[in-house]
């Protein structure tokens, strides 16, 4: 048996150890969505971890934006891997198999649908029993690794590229089926199918109406009539092993803290060939509720099949890129002076010396200060080297923080000179052995003008402060948390006060209790108030 993992990693940079999350999901082949880098942004441990082979797929409209990446053990590599899937870039070495895909899109199409970095298909070998196997004709499963585009209600042309993406995954899986291949199409496909999956349907008209539901409901078939599925439908595996289950949920809307009650959407899949799920090739499908670290959690599959590693990873593997092999330099790493990897190459002895001295030369704001005030011996007597060492005791000794700070304070201290420092409001006066008055500080009290400006001040920072006190909710009685208007329009940018607590089933007394209020800074006047009370002070 092997085990398929599918996770929505919301940015895969975020990983503090690779290898060991890998590990931890204990799965032979690891999907990740939404991994938002770019080739530029790739680095060599996240390219190359031991005990893996890694395949990417990379956004090449956004930085940081989508993005996909497969993860196999050794023992699960592939012997062919391809990064998109309408086919816009292959070449000899990929997995192939486009069926009608030529035929019914455009080649400016199929370059669309590849240019966000949405999917990655690895093809392995398996030794099943299923009846499409034989000695001569050894059996492989085609794993889809995919990110659907989410449709966004501000750009209708979002609409259409998402169901043009869905129409491409279901012209190659029925291809990758044509060659005889099993299919696993895995990962985030923005849509909750059945109102089962969703934590708020709303009215089920609607719902069963939005036009992605309806596209996987012709795709998909039902579990139990997989034996008559049309060649080229899917099967839930979810589904399949659990018809019946609800509230399992693999996406939550973190900002509103729906994880804590579990109000969320079921959108991430592991769908199979409907002939491996009749054959009983699925075991188990499991949703990881628990794996924190994302908005998504993962989806675990367990296939009744070995599979087969390659002799060698196909050439789309991550550790043959130029900038891994040691052979060549991206212009970021040229620039910064750095070898591949993030390790900086050796420097010259001379080059080290260079440094030093660079880092040498820099004075402090205090050495500077000594340098510029140290005075000249043009007197005889001495002078030389002594009398700049005792010029710079001196200053060292005057920069001691003992002036009018202490004296406003109203305390006294004693000069290591024998010179008093008095809170009387009479002049303080420290001299050098040779009788000369190194400086001299006098005290005023603040007049009133600048006790007014004070004052108004303090009001200010006052009323400032406890209008950002959180107030209670209505509900619960528990402060409020602050929130930003995000959402185009006349209130983007404001601020407002609203309930702590996570959303969910209306009715719930633990959930939100939605209570809303806007956010006004100074109390009961408003901060401008105080401020024209600061500026008429000024004035005055």
């Amino acid at each position: 048996m092997y085990t398929v993992t599918t996770w929505n990693i919301n940015g895969l940079r975020s990983a503090k150890d690779l290898k060991q999350m890998l590990d931890k999901l204990d799965s032979d082949i690891i999907c990740f969505q939404e991994t938002k880098i770019t080739r530029e942004m790739l680095s060599e441990p996240l390219a190359i971890v031991p005990g893996y082979t890694s395949y990417f797929d990379f956004s090449r409209r956004r930085s940081g934006y989508s993005g996909v990446a497969t993860y196999c053990r050794q023992s699960a590599t592939p012997s062919a891997a391809e990064a998109g899937v309408a086919g816009s870039g292959v070449d000899t070495d990929s997995v192939g198999c486009y069926g009608e895909i030529g035929a019914e899109l455009e080649p400016a199409e199929r370059k669309e649908l590849d240019g966000e970095g949405r999917c990655v298909i690895t093809l392995h070998r398996t030794a099943c029993q299923c009846p499409s196997s034989s000695e001569d004709r050894p059996c492989h499963v085609a794993v889809l690794n995919v990110y659907c585009p989410r449709v966004d209600p501000d750009r209708p042309e979002r609409l259409a590229y998402k169901l043009l993406f869905y129409r491409a995954l279901r012209l190659r899986a029925a291809a990758l089926r044509a060659a005889g291949h099993h299919v696993l199409l895995v990962g985030d496909l923005n849509c909750s199918h059945r109102p089962a999956d969703s934590c708020d349907p709303g009215d089920l008209k609607e719902f069963a109406a939005s036009p992605s539901r309806r596209f996987l409901d012709d795709w998909l078939c039902k579990p139990s009539a997989a034996e008559a599925a049309a060649p080229d439908q899917l099967v839930d595996s979810f589904r399949l092993l659990h018809p019946a289950a609800t509230e399992v949920y693999t996406c939550w809307n973190t900002q509103r803290a729906a994880r804590q009650l579990n109000f969320g959407t079921r959108i991430d899949y592991v769908l199979c060939d409907a002939p491996a799920a009749a054959a009983g090739l699925v075991y188990r499908c499991d949703v990881l509720a628990d794996v924190q670290g994302s908005d998504h959690c993962p989806v675990r599959a367990t296939i009744g099949a070995r599979l087969e590693a390659a002799g060698r990873p196909p050439p789309a593997c991550t550790r043959y890129y130029p900038e891994f092999a040691g052979r060549q330099l991206t212009i970021k790493q040229w620039c910064s002076g750095q070898a591949p990897g993030g390790k900086r190459p050796p420097q010259q002895p001379a080059q080290r010396q260079a440094g030093k001295r660079a880092r040498g030369g820099q004075a402090t704001l205090l050495g500077f200060v000594k340098r510029s005030k140290v005075p000249s011996s043009d007197s005889g007597g001495g002078g030389g080297k002594d009398q700049d060492t005792k010029a710079q005791s001196d200053e060292l000794r005057d920069h001691r923080p003992q002036s009018s700070d202490r004296v406003c304070a109203g305390e006294s201290d004693q000069t290591p000179e024998g010179g008093a420092a008095t809170a009387n409001g009479g002049a303080v006066e420290s001299s050098d052995s040779s009788g000369g008055s190194s400086w001299q500080s006098t005290p005023t009290e603040p007049d009133g003008a600048e006790r007014k400006v004070a004052a108004a001040a303090a009001a200010f920072w006052s009323e400032t402060l406890r209008a950002l006190r959180p107030p209670p909710c209505r509900g619960h009685r528990e402060p409020c948390v602050q929130r930003v208007v995000k959402k185009a329009g006349p209130n983007l940018g404001k601020q407002f006060w609203c309930c702590a607590r996570g959303v969910g089933k209306p009715g719930d007394p633990e959930a939100h209790c939605g209570h809303f209020e806007w956010l006004r800074r100074g109390g009961r006047g408003r901060s401008s108030d105080v401020t024209t009370a600061v500026a008429g002070s000024v004035a005055s």
